[in-house]
């Protein structure tokens, strides 16, 4: 368990229980049966080392790989779930769902971005840069009753210059 194998209980009851490797070639096995004593169990036969092939573990494996585990493996900005589940089976020979791709992509996008309530904190700051850095360029915004952002406007500077030009008889 220890070395994220999976194994199957072959046979178990009130005294005894067995396991075995999920692969049928592998010689790990347990046996152990229940001291009626004091309710203790004491391991009778223990073969330790497993044989099977490392790409049966790692596809059989559940949760080995989780969404944060996977972000801080794939730093590359553009990649899809898609892309993100292919690298990490080339990679590590393990596969992911579509699902964990996807929060993991998620996790990505959110560290290096922040969340959406850093973004509309940030949204003043950059109107105003917009309008000190593009002469004639109008924007505004409104907020809720609750001062969470509702709405906002803005208007390229050029844009009106070439729309006054074009169309204002």
């Amino acid at each position: 368990m220890k070395a994220n194998r999976e194994f199957r209980i072959t046979h178990s009851d009130r005294t005894r229980v067995r396991a075995s490797c999920v692969d049928q070639e592998c010689s790990f096995r347990i046996n152990s049966v229940r001291v009626h004593k004091n309710g203790k169990w004491v391991v009778r036969y223990y073969v330790k080392e497993h044989i099977c092939s490392l790409d049966l573990r790692m596809t059989r494996c559940r949760g080995i790989a989780t969404s944060k585990a996977i972000f801080h493996m794939v730093i590359e900005d553009g990649m899809g779930p898609n892309k993100i589940r292919e690298f990490v089976q080339r990679v590590h020979g393990v596969n992911i769902s579509y699902w964990k791709a996807w929060k993991a992509k998620e996790i990505g996008v959110h560290l290096v971005r922040g969340g959406a309530a850093e973004s509309y904190t940030r949204l003043v700051a950059y109107f105003w840069l917009l309008e000190k850095s593009n002469p004639r360029t109008y924007s505004t915004y409104q907020l809720s009753e609750n001062s969470c952002f509702k709405q906002c406007f803005w208007l390229w500077g050029r844009v009106l210059l070439v729309f006054n030009r074009a169309y204002v008889p």
